[in-house]
């Protein structure tokens, strides 16, 4: 039997932990707001997909 093939991970994003937390919060008040001032429903989905959103225009900005 031969030995398992490690496995290489490469380094895709310099995103950090805490910029990850940073985006989620803000998305948590922006969602938060527009239920109090625009009477928008908060929807869970919508916040992680924004989130995302931003994570990934920080990470094209970061490759320029």
């Amino acid at each position: 039997i031969d030995p398992p093939t490690p496995i290489e991970v490469c380094d895709i994003t310099r995103i950090t932990t805490r910029t990850i937390l940073a985006f989620t919060l803000l998305e948590f008040w922006c969602a938060h707001w527009r239920f109090v001032f625009d009477d928008k429903p908060f929807w869970p989905n919508g916040v992680v997909a924004q989130s995302i959103r931003l994570l990934r225009r920080i990470e094209a900005e970061n490759k320029l």
